[in-house]
């Protein structure tokens, strides 16, 4: 067991351990906030060790993270982070390994932007080392393109064809080759058809959208102008928002709106981290 990991060498268990750096400060500062500050020291190699099952086994790690009195549900486990409720009604992400790590730091990447825009659930703290982030809670939409329809008033496979328009319409043709083959593996031949028919869809969802008083159609324009002013740096999973269990809702200016709930799994994570694939050269290409 590291050394460096516990605050004492008297501590013999591995939940004892993990609790000792989970423990708050002392007994007049607020749980979560100690919890924080203990996030916020945590070296490399304390991290790294955390991440070994070994030595501390997932199950009395989840454990110690609820008796620190922070949270009080444990909400999910996805591929490499965990997810618990904060006594502040609030989302804590922990990353369960390096991939969870990359996720927490793709998620808060340019995280002030993307909360001024209000199409994602709003990063509200990250610790310095990216090990864990605190989100605003979003409900899930449980998978109901229904559900999705029913709060804006738009179908969701036909807002994402409106997003994927938008998205390559300007491109050189040399350019929407190459990044469209990357994100949707299409043949160089299929492109010119997919967008003749990708426009009709794009203009039904414009006229639509254009009832811009109503909020939860207003989101759903921003993430249009997130996407269209960052274009290459919008790092997140374009194609995930197709799907309507990567969407939640929350309330904006006091109505129910739909908002991209988790925004980690970003094609730059994707492609190095999880699938290993080299993208170099093509960055140039994503504008």
């Amino acid at each position: 067991m590291s050394s460096n990991f516990n605050n004492s060498s008297d501590f013999s268990s591995i939940c004892e351990a993990y609790l000792s750096m989970l423990r708050p400060i002392d007994e007049s500062c607020e749980e979560l906030t100690a919890l924080k500050h203990r996030i916020d020291g945590m070296t490399q190699k304390n991290i790294a060790d955390s991440f070994n099952e070994y030595e501390f086994p997932y199950k009395e790690k989840r454990q110690a993270l609820m008796d620190s009195g922070a949270f009080t549900r444990f909400l999910s486990r996805g591929s490499s982070r965990s997810a618990f409720l904060t006594k502040n009604d609030t989302v804590f992400k922990i990353a369960d390994d390096e991939r969870g790590l990359a996720q927490n730091t793709s998620e808060a990447y340019n995280a002030s932007e993307k909360n001024r825009y209000g199409c994602f659930a709003k990063v509200l703290w990250v610790s310095r080392n990216r090990f864990a982030l605190e989100m605003e809670y979003a409900e899930m939409l449980e998978g109901s393109d229904l559900e999705f329809e029913e709060i804006t008033g738009i179908n969701i496979d036909k807002y994402f064809d409106y997003l994927k328009y938008e998205k390559y319409v300007n491109m050189t043709p040399k350019k929407r080759d190459v990044v469209y083959r990357a994100h949707f593996s299409r043949n160089k031949e299929h492109i010119t058809a997919d967008l003749e028919w990708l426009k009709e869809n794009h203009d039904e969802i414009a006229v639509e959208l254009r009832s811009y008083n109503d909020e939860a159609k207003r989101v759903l324009i921003n993430l249009a102008k997130y996407l269209a002013t960052h274009n290459s740096n919008a790092d997140f999973s374009f194609r995930d928002i197709k799907s309507a269990s990567n969407w939640g809702k929350v309330t904006r200016n006091g109505v129910e709106v739909c908002v991209v709930l988790d925004h980690g799994a970003s094609e730059r994570v994707l492609n190095h981290v999880y699938n290993d694939f080299d993208t170099t050269g093509m960055h140039s290409y994503m504008r």
